[in-house]
């Protein structure tokens, strides 16, 4: 089966190793971009996961899972929406304190 993928991709598997150092370029660059990120996975994925995981004894897999989507956006969301007004602020120079 291995096999039949990796004839499938071609030379597309031979980019990764490059994808993975770019990455890391942008990481040393722009940490706070890629922390930010992780945050908000596990923050979401520890609810989703959480859900998912109590509802399966009482739902089917279908609405377990469909309820832990819900709870992941419900707390992917207030925490994007966050993050969104800490960078607009610090973009100009707005703070709840009154300083600049």
């Amino acid at each position: 089966m291995l096999l039949l993928v990796k004839d499938l991709l071609k030379d597309f598997a031979t980019l990764f190793p490059i994808i993975g150092v770019i990455g890391a370029d942008e990481a040393r660059k722009g940490l706070w971009a890629v922390c930010r990120q992780v945050l908000m996975m596990v923050v979401g994925m520890s609810a989703m996961l959480t859900v998912t995981y109590l509802s399966q004894g009482i739902f089917e897999a279908g609405r377990s899972s469909l309820i832990g989507w819900s709870a992941y956006l419900a707390a992917f969301f207030p925490l994007t929406v966050q993050l969104w007004i800490r960078d607009s602020c610090k973009r100009y120079n707005i703070f709840r304190d009154g300083r600049q």
